[in-house]
Formats: structure tokens, C-alpha cells, sequence
């Protein structure tokens, strides 16, 4: 069985079924840019051997390359198929290419903004326990400063200056 899936806006869903069905898909699924990928989800969980997982383009089958090797290691684990429509993608070209990625090192620490990476400096935990510069906190609060900002901008959690507030607040 051939089951279509597509992860697109809505204005591009007929669009993207249409193709699907073009291609020999029975069932076409779909989920929302911008939501989880639930319909993937259950679609994974569907197939058996002998079935194909049809998608218009790599980016609608995974958000990332690990995401994308997981998705082709668990369709080759069930002795199912995965057909990209979309930049020739054969499922051999597509396994080939993976592998060759997985023989690169994987570095610690991303450069901020590479792939879906974390930026660098939301790698390090911030302490609550550290010192405080309370006359700084005051006087940012006092001046109607947001937390969020007061907190980034002098690298302490919320906590550390919800504690100055409260102390200061009996005052």
C-alpha cells in the first residue's frame, strides 16, 4: 500500500495531495506547518513491510537530518519503502546519503543558528545561586524593566531575581 503523507500550510494542501495521488497514494495524511508531526507519528506506527511512505520533499518528511535518518532507518527496520517525489530521491540515494553524513564527526557545540542546534550560550545552565548585583535589579525594576531582560542581560535565572524583589519588598 502506498500512504501519502504531506507537512505543508493549507494553502498548499491540495496541491501537495494532488501529487501524492498522482504518484499512486491510497491514503494521503497530512499535518499543519508550525504543529507536531502526529499524523507521521501514527503513519510510522501504520506501516508494514512491503508498504511506501510517499512525500513531496525531504523537508516534509523530517525537520532535520538526524529526524530524517531515524525515519529511513525505522521504514528500512520494517521492510517498507520511502518514495521523495520532489529532487529525485531515489531510497538507496537517500540511505547512501545518510551514511556518508553519519561518517562526519559530530561536533560538541554548533555554531548559533546551524541546523535546528541550540545556540551556544543556551548550553551553559545559569545558576540561581549565584551573586546578585541587587542595586542593578532594583533599579531595572524600579524602572519597569522585564525580568526576562533583566535576567539575560546580567546571565541570572528568574529565581535569582525574584529572591532580591521579595527581600527588598518588605522595605
Amino acid at each position: 500500500m502506498k500512504i501519502g503523507y504531506t507537512y505543508c500550510s493549507t494553502a498548499t494542501l491540495d496541491e501537495n495531495t494532488t501529487a501524492l495521488m498522482d504518484a499512486g497514494a491510497e491514503r494521503v495524511q497530512h499535518d499543519t506547518l508550525g504543529q507536531d508531526r502526529v499524523s507521521l507519528a501514527v503513519i510510522r506506527r501504520l506501516l508494514r513491510a512491503g508498504d511506501t511512505l510517499v512525500v513531496p520533499t525531504v523537508p516534509q518528511a523530517a525537520d532535520s537530518v538526524q529526524a530524517l535518518d531515524a525515519l529511513v532507518q525505522d521504514i528500512r527496520a520494517m521492510d517498507a519503502d520511502l518514495a521523495i517525489l520532489a529532487d529525485g530521491w531515489t531510497p538507496e540515494a537517500l540511505v547512501h546519503g545518510l551514511a556518508v553524513l553519519r561518517s562526519f564527526p559530530m561536533p560538541d557545540s554548533r555554531p548559533t543558528g546551524a541546523g535546528d542546534a541550540a545556540p551556544t550560550t543556551a548550553l551553559r545552565r545559569r545558576r540561581s545561586s549565584q551573586t546578585v548585583p541587587e542595586d542593578e535589579v532594583l533599579r531595572r525594576l524600579n524602572a519597569g524593566d522585564k525580568v526576562n531582560a533583566i535576567a539575560r542581560d546580567l546571565d541570572v535565572t528568574w529565581a535569582a531575581i525574584d529572591r532580591v524583589r521579595k527581600r527588598h519588598q518588605s522595605t
